[in-house]
């Protein structure tokens, strides 16, 4: 739902386009994307997979075209069926889906760099200022790990009495922060953004 209305005055009227020129307004989400983009470079994860309104404007239909024919194919395909239904006639319905095309030769490896300069994100003239780190954690399938992970993130970011809060706002100077853990991509993430701290490099 992201094609574009190209008309008279360049007119851009889609539904997700408008909701991402919503999410991409605040400070926050700005840099989380860029954190997503440095950690992941060279691989699909740096992508924002709804789409960035500035990259929106500019892509073309022959482009969308040529993205949807290279990236989604049959064997990079997963169907669930749920419910008390006939599964040979639902399969049925995508039989000719996929018989047809070839096997796609694709990149598919999660790449992780080790980031740790400070990169500043432009969000314009009158933005706060926010700094924030990233973390890549544990594969997604490690449920038990993923568990322990997000029970760790609670501690660490949820209440007043949580131990970042303590740190960063009572004592570091933040106005406000937020994070937590992630586990919907194959690759969990844990990361943290303040307001009103300046960025630093570190080291571990």
């Amino acid at each position: 739902d992201f094609c574009l209305s190209r008309g008279l005055g360049d007119v851009y009227k889609r539904q997700v386009y408008n909701e991402m020129k919503g999410a991409f307004s605040g400070e926050e989400r700005c840099l989380l994307t860029a954190l997503k983009k440095a950690l992941y470079k060279g691989c699909a994860y740096e992508y924002c997979s709804a789409g960035i309104p500035g990259s929106i404007e500019k892509l073309g239909y022959d482009e969308l075209r040529e993205f949807y024919r290279e990236k989604y194919s049959p064997d990079n395909c997963l169907i669930y069926i749920y419910g008390d239904v006939d599964l040979e006639e639902y399969m049925g319905l995508y039989a000719d889906y996929f018989t047809e095309g070839e096997k796609t030769d694709r990149d598919e490896e999660v790449r992780i760099n080790d980031c740790k300069e400070v990169t500043e994100v432009p969000c314009g003239k009158d933005a706060r200022q926010f700094s924030g780190v990233i973390f890549s954690c544990c594969r997604a399938e490690s449920y038990a790990e993923c568990i322990e992970l997000s029970v760790l993130s609670d501690i660490l970011t949820v209440g007043a009495d949580s131990v970042l809060r303590k740190t960063l706002v009572d004592k570091g100077g933040a106005v406000n922060f937020s994070g937590g853990f992630d586990d919907v991509t194959a690759l969990s993430e844990f990361y943290i953004i303040a307001e009103g701290m300046e960025a630093v490099s570190y080291t571990h």
